[in-house]
């Protein structure tokens, strides 16, 4: 699942339209279940405003 994820961050990371978490690894844990190691964004007053972030993304 993390896999899908990733693959999903990385195209919209690319089409540089709207500023998305980039992830770094994603992998299996030794006892079971996965990770997903990604970026840290401070989204301050970009998060306010969800109705521009959507338009962004279509």
């Amino acid at each position: 699942m993390f896999e899908g994820g990733a693959l999903a961050l990385n195209a919209m990371h690319e089409t540089r339209t709207v500023r998305v978490l980039k992830p770094f690894k994603v992998g299996p844990l030794p006892t079971g279940g996965s990770y997903i190691i990604m970026e840290f964004i401070e989204f301050g007053a970009s998060r306010s405003n969800q109705s521009v972030i959507s338009r962004k993304l279509c």
